[in-house]
């Protein structure tokens, strides 16, 4: 399974990424020679298209958003993002709380938004197009309330990430997520 990454600066601009490192955590078993794939791709997409990588600043302004697709196997991710990656300031889970607390190194922000830091904050499976009008405003106000100061996240690298289980049969479900300008 590989994870897919959309990073924009502008909603004008963005692009598909994979982040290698995810690609360990799942793997997919090699395709056996003698019987003919059981699914053809529609898409023809170049090695070069699918193996980007992109610098997350997690001491900077840069935010990861989780899109959870329904029947993906996006619960079971989230709960690992924000409790099995191993960071110099892990995401602090109090039990029987079902938000976790996802800051910064050294800071009062948080570098996560999804379902399991910030609760269903854009509604409940949000797509694509309420959450890049969502985060913005709802992180502006969590900055704001905490330090009592203005920051712009419309500044901030915006990473949206998105679990894909059978890869090329749910492009068309993001593709219907994704709006592009």
């Amino acid at each position: 399974m590989m994870f897919y990454f959309e990073m924009y600066h502008q909603p004008k601009h963005w692009r598909l990424a994979r982040l290698p490192a995810f690609d360990s955590l799942y793997s997919e078993p090699e395709a056996d020679e003698d019987f003919p794939a059981k699914i053809t791709s529609k898409f023809n997409f170049t090695e070069r298209d699918l193996d980007r990588h992109v610098d997350f600043n997690i001491r900077g302004d840069d935010v990861m958003v989780f899109l959870h697709i329904q029947k993906t196997g996006g619960t079971t991710f989230g709960r690992h993002l924000v409790k099995n990656i191993q960071l110099e300031q892990p995401c602090d889970c109090m039990p029987g709380q079902r938000k976790c607390t996802c800051h910064r190194p050294g800071k009062a922000e948080s570098w996560l938004f999804s379902r399991f830091s910030t609760g269903w904050s854009c509604g409940l499976h949000a797509d694509w197009t309420e959450l890049t009008s969502c985060v913005p405003v709802v992180m502006n106000k969590k900055d704001k309330d905490k330090k009592n100061v203005q920051k712009n996240k419309n500044d901030s690298s915006i990473y949206n990430m998105s679990v894909l289980q059978r890869r090329v049969s749910n492009l068309s479900q993001m593709r219907h997520n994704s709006v592009v300008f």
